[in-house]
Protein backbone atom coordinates (compact mmCIF):
# COMPACT_ATOMS: atom_id res chain seq x y z
CA UNK A 1 0.00 0.00 0.00
CA UNK A 2 3.07 2.43 0.96
CA UNK A 3 4.27 1.75 -2.56
CA UNK A 4 0.69 2.59 -4.42
CA UNK A 5 0.64 5.80 -2.50
CA UNK A 6 4.34 6.20 -3.81
CA UNK A 7 3.34 6.18 -7.45
CA UNK A 8 -0.03 7.78 -7.25
CA UNK A 9 0.24 10.37 -4.18
CA UNK A 10 4.32 10.85 -4.15
CA UNK A 11 4.62 9.34 -0.93
CA UNK A 12 8.07 10.23 -0.14
CA UNK A 13 10.30 7.55 1.57
CA UNK A 14 8.25 4.70 0.93
CA UNK A 15 10.52 2.37 1.98
CA UNK A 16 10.80 4.27 5.38
CA UNK A 17 7.22 4.42 5.90
CA UNK A 18 6.45 1.17 4.97
CA UNK A 19 9.14 0.37 7.93
CA UNK A 20 7.47 2.45 10.20
CA UNK A 21 4.01 1.24 9.79
CA UNK A 22 5.28 -2.45 10.38
CA UNK A 23 6.74 -1.56 13.71
CA UNK A 24 4.02 0.11 14.74
CA UNK A 25 1.87 -2.64 14.21
CA UNK A 26 4.93 -5.11 15.67
CA UNK A 27 3.90 -3.16 18.59
CA UNK A 28 0.04 -3.80 18.44
CA UNK A 29 -1.94 -5.34 15.61
CA UNK A 30 -4.19 -2.73 14.11
CA UNK A 31 -6.76 -5.64 12.93
CA UNK A 32 -10.02 -4.15 14.87
CA UNK A 33 -12.69 -6.79 14.20
CA UNK A 34 -15.85 -7.26 11.62
CA UNK A 35 -13.08 -7.61 8.42
CA UNK A 36 -11.48 -4.11 9.60
CA UNK A 37 -7.67 -2.95 9.47
CA UNK A 38 -6.27 0.39 10.20
CA UNK A 39 -2.65 0.38 10.42
CA UNK A 40 -1.06 3.87 10.47
CA UNK A 41 1.50 5.62 11.94
CA UNK A 42 3.36 8.98 12.38
CA UNK A 43 7.06 9.42 10.86
CA UNK A 44 9.47 12.20 9.79
CA UNK A 45 9.98 11.39 6.82
CA UNK A 46 6.82 13.00 5.77
CA UNK A 47 5.12 16.31 5.55
CA UNK A 48 0.98 15.41 5.31
CA UNK A 49 -1.22 13.24 5.60
CA UNK A 50 -1.70 10.18 3.24
CA UNK A 51 -4.63 7.89 2.80
CA UNK A 52 -4.70 4.33 1.36
CA UNK A 53 -7.45 1.87 1.06
CA UNK A 54 -7.75 -1.38 -0.29
CA UNK A 55 -10.60 -4.12 -0.26
CA UNK A 56 -10.01 -7.44 -0.55
CA UNK A 57 -12.63 -10.33 -1.95
CA UNK A 58 -10.50 -12.80 -0.03
CA UNK A 59 -9.68 -11.92 3.87
CA UNK A 60 -6.22 -11.93 4.96
CA UNK A 61 -4.92 -13.08 8.40
CA UNK A 62 -4.04 -9.53 10.17
CA UNK A 63 -3.72 -10.87 13.89
CA UNK A 64 -7.85 -9.19 14.30
CA UNK A 65 -8.80 -9.16 17.47
CA UNK A 66 -11.69 -11.36 16.90
CA UNK A 67 -9.23 -13.48 14.89
CA UNK A 68 -11.26 -12.88 11.72
CA UNK A 69 -9.58 -12.16 8.37
CA UNK A 70 -9.47 -8.81 7.15
CA UNK A 71 -11.29 -7.54 4.00
CA UNK A 72 -11.03 -3.88 4.73
CA UNK A 73 -7.93 -1.97 5.19
CA UNK A 74 -7.33 2.10 5.69
CA UNK A 75 -3.41 2.67 5.92
CA UNK A 76 -3.13 6.32 7.21
CA UNK A 77 0.11 7.45 7.76
CA UNK A 78 0.52 11.06 8.88
CA UNK A 79 3.73 13.93 9.85
CA UNK A 80 4.89 13.58 13.44
CA UNK A 81 4.60 17.54 13.70
CA UNK A 82 0.47 17.10 12.75
CA UNK A 83 -0.64 14.74 15.52
CA UNK A 84 -4.08 16.40 15.84
CA UNK A 85 -4.94 16.46 11.95
CA UNK A 86 -3.94 12.26 12.02
CA UNK A 87 -6.30 12.01 15.21
CA UNK A 88 -8.69 14.08 13.44
CA UNK A 89 -8.19 11.49 10.17
CA UNK A 90 -8.08 7.98 12.57
CA UNK A 91 -11.10 9.40 14.38
CA UNK A 92 -13.06 9.92 10.73
CA UNK A 93 -12.02 6.49 9.64
CA UNK A 94 -13.58 4.93 12.82
CA UNK A 95 -16.47 6.69 12.73
CA UNK A 96 -16.94 5.39 8.95
CA UNK A 97 -16.14 2.17 9.90
CA UNK A 98 -18.06 1.72 13.15
CA UNK A 99 -21.66 2.37 10.67
CA UNK A 100 -22.30 -1.11 9.58
CA UNK A 101 -23.93 0.40 6.41
CA UNK A 102 -20.96 1.83 5.77
CA UNK A 103 -18.86 -0.76 6.14
CA UNK A 104 -21.32 -3.45 3.76
CA UNK A 105 -21.10 -0.46 1.25
CA UNK A 106 -17.22 -0.61 1.33
CA UNK A 107 -17.28 -4.33 0.49
CA UNK A 108 -19.30 -3.38 -2.39
CA UNK A 109 -17.18 -0.78 -3.87
CA UNK A 110 -15.46 -1.76 -7.46
CA UNK A 111 -14.43 2.14 -8.20
CA UNK A 112 -12.63 5.24 -6.26
CA UNK A 113 -15.76 7.08 -7.05
CA UNK A 114 -17.61 4.18 -5.29
CA UNK A 115 -15.40 4.40 -2.04
CA UNK A 116 -15.98 8.49 -2.28
CA UNK A 117 -19.81 7.75 -2.43
CA UNK A 118 -19.75 5.76 0.55
CA UNK A 119 -17.81 8.36 2.58
CA UNK A 120 -19.46 11.28 1.51
CA UNK A 121 -22.81 9.38 2.37
CA UNK A 122 -21.57 9.29 5.80
CA UNK A 123 -20.33 12.83 6.03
Amino acid sequence: MCESLSQGCLLPHPEGVRDSVYNREQEKSTGIGRGLAVPHCRSKLIDSIYISLAILEEGVYWDAIDKQPVQVIFLVVGPEEKPEEYLRVLSVISRLIRNDIARENLLKCKTVDDVRDVINSQS
